[in-house]
């Protein structure tokens, strides 16, 4: 049985085949109980395992559900825990427009048929399926046996009660009917389940349930302080072995200002990502004590966290830098007894420059030490105590300098991991410890990657858009008429959604005007926008349309000055637009798919006259004929990245009913279209012109 991920237009298979052999599972499911459940009981040694809609109520480290994707909530795709979803729902598409295999952390599995509950036990070759009894838990209990769990603690499994669910869904009669025999089915499942030779021990922590009948109890708190192995995934591709005995309890330390936070969700991803996982991990985002260097106190408060846990060994992995997903495990295999490990190869790339860097062989710090940066440097929990007894603690710049100078002085036993796994960003965003983060800094050295090819090549095609986007902040546009209310949940939701981190938005609200009176409003509200805007990129759409989360970064991570996209057209006559690349002010005139919803360089938009506020209507579609007259080369994105809202009503149909007018002003503004072309229009979403 594998699990199957899609990446880099392929799919992997991922075997987790007794990854967790002999650790506890924290089983969630959404009973009623489930909301006196920790929100968070994830930590070392333990898996919280969720089940439907047990998430957003709990945090797990794994998800797993069975229906299709409006069942459960909007935000689940994007989490950045593991989610395992049936194989055939691959291509749904969230409420934003992306298809689910191409988020990061979604695995699929597909089900097949049991014979009996015994399956669950005798089914656990690498190219079979997840078993299923018309319920996910049976699909749960075959994916916790296969992973090698020898404890599964049920939480919020309460079958039946006083209602149904941890939260305020309210059921009909009929669907609670339907309910109460599916948890007969499943309390009958699960004492058939425990009666089986299986060697996992099954607990109810779980108040008031009748599988207390035939389960030990016990409380889900004494089971958050176990010391188990962590999640190890594999993939399916690589011969199975036994996970290897560490003798080292690792813990992870980020020290972070919390300046930085989409870098810190990235970071949190790439540990998650790991395919060994540490004992222990903290971020340590303490607020700034001074405006120097107050990075020694937050390591040295993430240490002492993590020897309370019974950490022996600590790992440095910043918020702002790249970690492969197998960092981790290649220190792990480089460190034997040493007491200081650190990366041979200090890679670097400067965002702003678009420069990148390889230094091979341990770096030389300018003060006679040579070592490894932070970002790729570890340590055992004894070390570090010779260390800050020895007085090297503060005498330097930077703790990298002291750790390694220390080291080099007393001849500590130390090694270096000689396998690329860190990628150093210098950015310059917020507050920054090392060097190299100035705009100047790469001014002399280093090699382009003006397309960012290189880049992606390291850290994949998201992470790329979302680096890239660090520089040139992008500024929203948009424009309503006193109607903010009504869709501002929808707005705010998008735009904290997009992958791209440096954003501003514009709105300008324009309520005492009536649009349907005049045009003047749209075009000199969005004038006034763009006027306000401080971006070197503008972004143009109207409050009832949608941009999808990866709209605004793939527009920057294209580098063109002038870009629209695919667009899925909603509401009235819903159909999807294709606009061709490239087009000329002849083509233009023969017909086209642009809308209002598109980006351009501040520079492209200072170009043209701006909105044409004599403009009756189309004012939009009058702006993209300057674009091509001013010669400015359109490029198009070929995916479907936004939605235009087309309501039937309002501007649009203003505009529908008075088309005769518009056209006439098309032509008095474009007399080398006369009669050359005769401008209408067959949809109220697009200009299209077209030969007589």
């Amino acid at each position: 049985m594998s699990l199957w991920s899609y990446n880099n237009n392929k799919w992997i298979g991922n075997d987790w085949r007794k990854a967790q052999a002999g650790s506890t599972a924290i089983l969630a499911c959404p009973g009623p109980s489930l909301a006196q459940a920790p929100e968070d009981m994830r930590g070392p040694g333990r898996t919280v395992i969720a089940l439907n809609t047990a998430y957003p109520r709990v945090k797990p480290d794994i998800w797993l559900g069975m229906d299709t994707l409006d069942c459960y909530h909007p935000s689940l795709p994007y989490e950045s825990f593991i989610k395992v979803f049936r194989g055939n729902y691959h291509d749904i598409r969230t409420d934003s427009g992306d298809t689910i295999k191409h988020l990061p952390f979604n695995y699929f599995s597909d089900v097949t048929k049991a014979d009996g509950i015994k399956d669950i036990l005798t089914r656990s070759d690498d190219d079979l399926k997840l078993v299923w009894f018309k319920h996910s838990l049976a699909a749960a209990l075959h994916l916790i046996k296969w992973m090698g769990y020898k404890r599964i603690v049920f939480v919020g499994c309460d079958m039946g009660g006083g209602s149904d669910y941890y939260d305020d869904r309210v059921l009909t009669e009929k669907q609670r009917s339907g309910n109460r025999l599916l948890y007969t089915q499943q309390v009958d499942f699960l004492k058939q389940f425990v009666a089986l030779p299986s060697g996992i021990t099954c607990i109810s922590a779980t108040p008031c349930s009748p599988i207390n009948e035939f389960m030990d109890t016990a409380t889900v708190q004494s089971f958050m302080t176990s010391d188990t192995k962590p999640f190890i995934p594999r993939h399916a591709t690589e011969a199975f072995e036994e996970p290897a005995v560490v003798d080292k309890k690792v813990g992870v330390v980020t020290p972070t200002r919390g300046d930085r936070p989409k870098f810190m969700a990235m970071c949190e991803m790439m540990i998650q990502a790991q395919t060994v996982q540490p004992a222990f991990s903290i971020v340590v985002d303490h607020a700034p004590t001074t405006e120097g260097n107050d990075q020694r106190d937050r390591v040295s408060f993430g240490i002492e966290k993590a020897r309370d846990a019974g950490c022996t060994h600590i790992l440095i992995m910043e918020d702002d830098d790249y970690y492969k997903p197998d960092h981790i495990e290649k220190t792990l295999a480089a460190w034997s007894d040493e007491d200081v490990i650190g990366g041979f190869f200090y890679d670097i790339y400067h965002i702003k420059s678009r420069k990148h860097v390889e230094y091979h062989g341990d770096m030389n710090f300018g003060t006679g030490v040579k070592g490894a940066p932070l970002h790729s440097t570890g340590f055992s929990v004894a070390a570090w105590d010779r260390f800050v007894s020895s007085g090297w603690l503060g005498t330097r710049r930077n703790l990298d300098d002291e750790v390694w100078g220390w080291a080099q002085e007393k001849d500590i036993k130390r090694t270096w991991v000689k396998e690329h796994t860190v990628l150093s960003m210098k950015h310059g965003i917020g507050k920054t410890a090392g060097g190299c983060h100035s705009d100047d800094a790469f001014d002399n050295r280093g090699t382009h990657d003006s397309d960012g090819s290189y880049l992606e090549s390291i850290v994949g095609s998201v992470f790329r858009h979302i680096y890239l986007g660090c520089a040139p902040l992008v500024s929203v546009i948009t424009v309503c008429y006193g109607d903010y209310h009504k869709y501002k949940d929808g707005y705010l939701d998008m735009i904290s959604k997009q992958t791209y981190p440096n954003v501003e938005v514009i709105l300008v609200d324009e309520e005492s005007f009536t649009p349907l009176e005049h045009n003047l409003p749209v075009a000199a509200a969005r004038n006034i926008g763009a006027a306000k805007a401080k971006g070197a990129y503008l972004v143009f759409v109207d409050v009832d349309d949608t941009m999808y989360p990866e709209y605004i970064a793939k527009v920057v991570a294209s580098g063109k000055d002038l870009v629209t996209t695919y667009v899925d057209v909603t509401g009235y006559l819903p159909t999807r637009l294709e606009p061709k690349p490239g087009i000329t002010l002849d083509q233009f005139a023969k017909g086209s798919q642009y809308v209002s919803l598109f980006a351009c360089s501040r520079e492209v938009f200072s170009s043209t006259r701006g909105y044409d506020v004599t403009m009756d209507g189309w004012e939009d579609h009058e702006l993209w004929m300057q674009f091509v007259s001013l010669g400015h080369h359109v490029h198009v994105i070929p995916e479907y990245l936004c939605a235009y809202n087309r309501s039937g009503k309002g501007l649009g149909a203003h505009c529908w009913g008075i088309r005769g007018r518009l056209n006439e002003q098309i032509r008095e503004r474009y007399p080398e279209l006369f009669g050359l072309a005769e401008v209408h229009s067959s949809d109220p979403c697009a200009l299209a012109v077209s030969l007589p």
